[in-house]
């Protein structure tokens, strides 16, 4: 009996497995067919129906893998492919750069609480900047499913400074990591004024 559950479980983890290889696979073949017919100098009409298109394919592409991920996570399939968390899962095994990888992350994660989010998504209503530095916030607060909630109601149609600007605002102690490159312009900016 326990013999057959096992099975059960490894069939499911490895449909979800091959989701999400076959997810990137379409993903990596669409790309390269529409980079096979693109063709910059053709109609300027049909170059920016074109590129539209393939940009409304690639966000569904992006919340399917987000949705994937999460499922991930729940059953804690990363351990059973040796790797000691969701994280290098997904850099490791799916290829994400860190920075895109932890937004997919904070995402899915998101998701398991609150899976409105998915339609936020959809309807370009929150991006997964936002969405991973919302994330980021709640997993340092003691919040209800129904704070979460108005707190990205609030988040709506902002950019990711905006939305960290709202935040701080909810809680002056709440801190974001500066990008490099933002404080080296500033500095510069700076070095410039007292030259």
């Amino acid at each position: 009996m326990e013999l057959l559950r096992e099975s059960k479980v490894k069939s499911s983890i490895d449909r979800i497995i091959l989701g999400i290889q076959a997810e990137a696979v379409s993903e990596n073949n669409y790309n390269k067919e529409i980079l096979k017919t693109a063709n910059v100098d053709s109609n300027p009409d049909s170059l920016i129906s074109e590129i539209r298109k393939i940009a409304k394919a690639e966000q569904g592409f992006t919340l399917r893998v987000i949705e994937l991920i999460s499922q991930v996570d729940q059953r804690k399939l990363f351990y059973r492919l040796g790797f000691p968390s969701l994280y290098d899962f997904v850099t490791q095994d799916l290829g994400y750069e860190p920075a895109s990888a932890m937004r997919r992350i904070q995402a899915a994660r998101l998701l398991q609480d609150l899976p409105e989010v998915k339609e936020k998504i959809e309807a370009k209503v929150l991006n997964l900047t936002v969405i991973s530095k919302a994330q980021s916030y709640f997993r340092k607060k003691d919040l209800t499913i129904e704070n979460k909630r108005e707190i990205l109601k609030s988040l709506e149609h902002q950019s990711a400074r905006e939305a960290e600007l709202t935040l701080v605002k909810l809680d002056p102690l709440c801190k974001f990591p500066r990008r490099k490159s933002k404080d080296r312009f500033l500095k510069n900016l700076w070095n410039i004024s007292l030259s």
